[in-house]
C-alpha cells in the first residue's frame, strides 16, 4: 500500500511541476494588450524593432507597435523580432523583460 501512495505522490507533484513550467502565455498585439495584463504574467509579443537605447549591458527596444522592450542585449534596430517575457511595471508604464528573443529577418 505503501509502494501505491509514493507512486501517486511522485505522479502528482510531476504534473504539478508540468503546469508550472508550462503556464499560459498571452499574445499581446501592441501596447494597450499589455496595459490589462498584471506583473510577471508571461506575454510573447512581435514586431520590428523601430528604436534601440542603449543602457549598461543592455537595451531598451521599442517596437513599431508601442511595445517597449528591456533586454540584455544589443544590436536589433530594423529587425523584425519574436520575444517572450514577462510583464513589467516601471512608473506606471508596462514594458515587457525579455526572457527570449528570436530574430525573425
Amino acid at each position: 500500500m505503501r509502494r501505491y501512495a509514493f507512486a501517486i505522490a511522485i505522479l502528482g507533484m510531476l504534473v504539478l511541476a508540468y503546469f508550472l513550467l508550462n503556464g499560459s502565455v498571452v499574445e499581446v498585439k501592441d501596447v494597450k494588450d499589455l496595459e490589462s495584463l498584471t506583473a510577471n504574467q508571461k506575454v510573447n509579443a512581435e514586431g520590428v524593432v523601430v528604436g534601440e537605447r542603449k543602457y549598461g549591458k543592455g537595451s531598451l527596444m521599442e517596437l513599431d507597435n508601442d511595445i517597449v522592450l528591456v533586454c540584455d542585449c544589443y544590436g536589433f534596430e530594423g529587425s523584425k523580432v519574436e520575444v517572450l517575457g514577462l510583464v513589467e511595471d516601471y512608473t506606471g508604464e508596462k514594458r515587457i523583460k525579455v526572457l527570449k528573443l528570436r530574430e525573425l529577418s
